[in-house]
């Protein structure tokens, strides 16, 4: 599991999100990255209102946290239309 998210009330919600997103993915403002207080790594997805909308599982190193944003990014880029969702 690469993020575990908010929850949304509605179908509706989850696309505005999505959609609010998709435009920026690529910018570093998007990808706040942490460092837990057991030295672990982990990374929240943030919407341009700066609100989280998921967090990520922990990682053992920085590469795997950086490696885990870069697999999100491709899942975001290769989703289908969001009518179809």
């Amino acid at each position: 599991m690469l993020l575990q998210g908010n929850s949304f009330k509605t179908k509706e919600e989850l696309h505005s999100a999505i959609k609010e997103i998709m435009p920026s993915i690529n910018s570093l403002n998007v990808f706040e990255r942490k460092t837990a207080y057991n030295g672990k790594f982990l990374f929240n997805l943030k919407g341009l209102n700066g609100k989280v909308i998921g967090k990520s599982q922990f990682y053992s190193s920085e590469a795997g946290m950086e490696n885990g944003i870069k697999n999100l990014k491709n899942s975001f880029l290769s989703m289908p239309n969001l009518q179809t969702l």
